[in-house]
């Protein structure tokens, strides 16, 4: 349907085609659905060449069976839109089914590799997703003022984010503190290189801070810097651990460990059933969980030590408060035996003047009836 000329979506192509790329997609889509509207079988015959030539691709590894089915939407609701019914349920039988997933998340060493050597506005990015378990995609709609404190005792503990803000999938979420504060600093550097920023602006910002970074140039940036960074080599289209999703699967198998699972899934945004409906902000209990689980999601290594020390220090802090309890126990187990023998005493001393008071008496007639 399009001229393979005018495709530029090759690495290092001028930007300046990419316009003309999206006009000869367009023209190629009107083709194929007025040819679809004449005639629907011949949107079926070509869907289903299609698919057949992706199951080769998915025998070989190179693509999942969820990337047939996600670009078949997009084709499916404009025949849809137009009129143009076809056997979908029969098409998406003939894609192979996706199983499980055999991808394995980042792992802590990976991420700080990819910390180390990204750009500030990366490094949130990063941070953001690994700590949050938030997706790619929600960068689109974030803005500065989205993202606020979270303050116990006068102290910034965490970060709360407004995920999809206006959207129908808008729900909240917790960041570490680690990702609030190197925010903070990101946006110090932007107020020091001129912008001016408010909570319009967009969370993460192209140079010039006009107009936010999209999802797709932060996707391309941190695929760059796996190859940068040595975690990914040669020129596969499938690796072991996805560009960006691979750190929300580190956000969920790390999370889970410290915090309840309706919790989890409340953090990232999944369907948590009808009592999402009524109960939309984050509950006492999760944020308490979170701050557990919050050392263990961070890249810095100070906040894991600082949460072991202070693990010692409360582990230590029960001992002596145990010790103490025993101690208190003990006193008063002796108070209690000590109460009981001045009592004892206090009987017997009872006792005694009774029968001392009984023998005088005693004494005292018996002296009254001697001759």
């Amino acid at each position: 349907m399009v001229d393979p000329k005018l495709m530029c979506h090759r690495r290092g192509v001028n930007k300046m085609v990419v316009p003309r790329e999206r006009l000869e997609i367009e023209r190629g889509m009107r083709v194929f659905v007025e040819k679809s509207i004449a005639d629907p079988s011949f949107a079926l015959n070509l869907i289903i060449r299609f698919v057949e030539a992706e199951k080769k691709r998915i025998a070989e590894g190179l693509i999942s069976p969820a990337t047939v089915r996600n670009a078949l939407k997009p084709i499916k609701l404009a025949l849809e839109l137009n009129d143009v019914s076809l056997p979908w349920k029969k098409v998406m039988r003939l894609i192979p089914s996706c199983g499980r997933s055999k991808d394995r998340p980042y792992s802590l060493e990976e991420i700080r590799r990819l910390v180390n050597a990204a750009s500030l506005h990366l490094k949130v990015a990063i941070l953001f997703m690994v700590s949050s378990g938030m997706r790619v995609g929600a960068f689109d709609y974030l803005k500065v003022g989205h993202i606020k404190p979270v303050v116990i005792d006068g102290a910034v503990v965490c970060g709360r984010v407004l995920v999809y803000a206006g959207e129908r999938e808008e729900y909240e979420t917790l960041i570490s503190k680690e990702a609030y504060e190197v925010f903070q600093e990101y946006l110090d550097a932007r107020r020091a290189s001129g912008e001016k920023v408010t909570d319009d602006s967009p969370a993460i910002a192209v140079r010039s801070g006009r107009r936010g970074c999209r999802s797709g140039s932060i996707r391309n940036a941190i695929c760059e810097l796996l190859r940068k960074t040595g975690l990914r080599n040669g020129v596969k289209k499938r690796f072991e651990t996805q560009s960006t999703h691979g750190f929300r699967k580190f956000f969920n198998n790390v999370a889970k460990d410290f915090m309840d699972e309706e919790y989890v899934e409340k953090l990232m945004g999944h369907d948590t059933g009808v009592k999402e409906h009524y109960d939309r902000h984050l509950p006492k209990p999760l944020i308490e969980q979170y701050l557990k689980a919050m050392p263990y999601l961070s890249v810095d290594q100070a906040y894991r030590v600082e949460a072991e020390l202070k693990a010692k220090l409360e582990a230590k802090q029960q001992e002596v408060d145990s010790k103490y309890t025993q101690l208190r126990l003990e006193l008063l187990e002796k108070e209690m035996q000590m109460r009981r023998l001045q009592e004892q005493i206090q009987e017997m001393q009872r006792t005694l003047n009774i029968l001392a008071n009984t023998y005088r008496v005693t004494v005292e007639r018996a002296d009254t009836l001697t001759p």
